[in-house]
């Protein structure tokens, strides 16, 4: 419905409706079909003076005009990578990253009267740029916010201030606690052992929970406690800290989740590669099995990996905790690996039966 026959390029490429557009495609029933998209939260209204568009390739914003941010009609594919003094928002929720972006983009520009939604490029559909002021200097600073499936990206430049980011956490709050939210949620960083943060975001990586004042060694010999961002963040949610009962830390496995994963897994090969990925070297005839019956393995393996762990992560706080997210996420890896239709159809239903938000950060893998 937004790609008819117009000469504005910024509908597929930037999400930017601007109202003489919109009339061009809905004609006089423009403000009944915008409100509509606006009231839902696909659509954000916006004035001439919060909107820039910094490049030549698009026809500039006009005074009088008013426009309209829909991220999710641009056509341009999602970048998927992640940065390392990136602050990352981990929720749980299934809400399409459609409305997310407009709910940030609407809770962002409320930082300060002056703040704005920038346009520089074609814009990934998964990025949305904005621009605040510093406080005391009213310096102009650009950052983005990428949705990336199961955590949402802030990459904010260093000469960002305090307030800034506290504006940034305060509307990951409310956002989080709102109709479109989640129960559960929580802040990181990416860890330093994470192998390569410029691959895709994929569904398992290395991160540090936040406000955190202790780094794992391999954080602190590649300079992180330098990280300016990083003191700014670890600062700003120390005074705003998610409240206990809504962190993200993953539910315990329990012992009805072991029996319905045995149940599903009578296949040798499947039962092979899942023991492999949960770290037994010689998969299912790891030594630790010998002389336990086949039906018995799934059992053992899963409290074995469980004990593993909670023992690594005892010594090393970057290793992230035995829990039902951690366990659905390998099976879900593992699922998109294999080419058996009724082996990878087993194992999501396992995944999804421990986490049903793996999917959704599975389908934005895939797009990679």
């Amino acid at each position: 419905i937004f790609y008819p026959d117009t000469l504005d390029s910024r509908v597929a490429i930037c999400g930017i409706v601007a109202e003489s557009t919109a009339i061009e495609i809905f004609n006089t029933d423009h403000k009944l079909f915008m409100d509509v998209l606006v009231s839902v939260d696909l659509a954000l209204k916006l004035k001439s003076h919060q909107l820039i568009i910094e490049s030549s390739e698009f026809t500039q914003v006009e005074e009088k005009e008013e426009y309209y941010y829909i991220p999710d009609v641009r056509t341009t594919p999602p970048v998927l990578k992640c940065e390392h003094s990136a602050l990352h928002l981990l929720h749980s929720t299934s809400c399409p990253f459609c409305h997310l972006q407009v709910l940030f983009a609407k809770a962002l520009l409320k930082i300060k009267p002056d703040s704005k939604l920038i346009i520089k490029n074609a814009s990934p559909v998964n990025i949305t740029t904005f621009r605040a002021f510093t406080s005391e200097k009213q310096e102009a600073v650009d950052f983005e916010m990428r949705y990336l499936g199961e955590a949402v990206e802030f990459r904010v430049p260093p000469e960002a201030d305090e307030a800034i980011c506290a504006a940034i956490i305060q509307s990951c709050h409310k956002i989080m606690r709102g109709k479109w939210g989640c129960e559960k949620y929580n802040f990181a960083v990416m860890c330093s052992k994470d192998p390569n943060p410029n691959t895709p975001s994929r569904l398992r990586r290395m991160r540090h929970l936040l406000p955190n004042d202790k780094l794992c060694e391999t954080c602190v010999e590649k300079g992180r406690l330098d990280d300016k961002m990083l003191g700014i963040w670890n600062t700003t949610l120390s005074k705003d800290p998610v409240k206990e009962e809504r962190k993200l830390n993953g539910e315990p496995i329990t012992f009805d989740d072991i029996v319905y994963i045995a149940d599903k897994l009578r296949n040798e090969d499947t039962l092979h590669k899942i023991a492999t990925k949960l770290g037994f070297e010689e998969g299912h005839k790891d030594k630790c099995f010998n002389g336990i019956d086949s039906w018995r393995i799934p059992f053992m393996m899963i409290l074995e990996w469980e004990r593993r762990i909670k023992q690594r992560s005892s010594k090393d706080i970057s290793e992230e905790g035995a829990s039902k997210r951690v366990l659905a996420r390998s099976i879900m890896e593992i699922a998109n690996s294999i080419d058996d239709i009724n082996q990878k159809d087993i194992l999501e239903t396992i995944a999804r039966k421990l986490d049903m938000h793996v999917t959704q950060a599975r389908k934005m893998s895939l797009q990679s």
